[in-house]
């Protein structure tokens, strides 16, 4: 009897683990996948732009949103779309029982995320990049993605507390608040203070605004950003830093006035995979040459102390003329 029973119950759990048809991932488009008992399955084709079984035929010419994930949950929540705190997630999660770790694809143990940091991460040779990028470049590489991910680490690594959009509260402040203890409100300028010659932020001491370091910096060199703008910095991004970069043999343009009359209402949220994926760390070089000394990395980071020692203008020269690093697949 109690061979039997123990058959009944595996018979049971071998058909719920075939039944969840959702780890193939059927639904197209964005299309949410639903089980329905154990053989069955259903997509959700709520605001998306298509219907049918698998969300597979186009309803009408508009371009909308895909719908958001969030990682607190498995599932689509009306929180995701309205709560822009959260970094959206593109991929659907793995539904649960599936039998790879990928859904049905894939093998059945993951690699050790150690093995993978190793295989992919760590450098075992500087090379040059080969279309000629400056290690200038590696610096707006930087703050191009500082200007959009904006991790909110009090709250948890997926929450963000900027707009989604490209800007430079990053530099200039997150707020009005922020915004006015900067400025000079005189010919539209910030305040500024001169070191040896050249024009530099005034200190936090003189601009009470919040301000975060990796490190510990002596009071001196706590200097204080605050203003923000959008035109201008996404037309040097596209026009100039994702054409260097793409390496694409055809120009790029911003057009915002492209889609104007168009029936196009998509909505900029920066997502959770191109936060872990977007890497210019490759382009940095092993050390710095700045003027006639070698800096190495450490020499570097949170050292605001040398653009102070050696000036703006030979800091910047130098860096322009040092090759990055080349950035391929494995970001070694």
């Amino acid at each position: 009897m109690k061979k039997i029973f123990g058959l009944i119950v595996l018979f049971f759990l071998v058909d719920v683990n075939a039944g969840n048809l959702c780890c193939s991932y059927p639904c197209q488009n964005n299309g949410v996948c639903l089980t329905k008992g154990f053989k069955d399955y259903e997509c959700d084709c709520t605001r998306i732009d298509f219907y049918g079984k698998n969300c597979e035929t186009l309803r009408s010419n508009l371009i909308d949103i895909p719908p958001p994930y969030d990682n607190d949950h498995s599932y689509i929540t009306l929180g995701a779309h309205f709560n822009h705190s959260f970094y959206t997630r593109v991929l659907p999660p793995v539904p649960e029982e599936c039998p790879t770790p990928m859904g049905v694809a894939g093998k059945e143990e993951l690699p050790d995320i150690n093995a993978l940091v190793q295989k992919l991460f760590v450098r075992e040779k500087f090379k040059p990049d080969p279309i000629g990028t400056s290690v200038l470049f590696s610096f707006m590489a930087q703050h191009f993605s500082h200007m959009f991910l904006k991790t909110d680490f009090k709250r948890g690594p997926q929450y963000q507390w900027g707009g989604h959009g490209i800007d430079m509260t990053n530099i200039y402040g997150k707020n009005k608040h922020d915004e006015n203890l900067l400025r000079s409100f005189k010919d539209g300028k910030l305040k500024l203070q001169t070191i040896n010659s050249e024009d530099w932020p005034v200190l936090t001491k003189d601009a009470d605004v919040e301000m975060h370091y990796l490190g510990p910096v002596p009071a001196e060199r706590k200097f204080a950003l605050g203003h923000s703008f959008f035109g201008q910095t996404i037309k040097i991004v596209i026009e100039d830093y994702v054409q260097h970069l793409s390496n694409y043999n055809f120009k790029l343009m911003f057009k915002p006035d492209l889609l104007f009359g168009e029936n196009f209402q998509y909505q900029a949220r920066a997502s959770v995979e191109f936060n872990h994926l977007y890497y210019w760390h490759p382009l940095m070089p092993d050390e710095f040459i700045i003027g006639d000394t070698n800096y190495t990395m450490r020499d570097i980071l949170v050292n605001p102390g040398l653009v102070i020692k050696h000036g703006m203008t030979t800091f910047v020269d130098s860096l322009s003329k040092q090759s990055a690093g080349a950035v391929s697949v494995i970001r070694k």
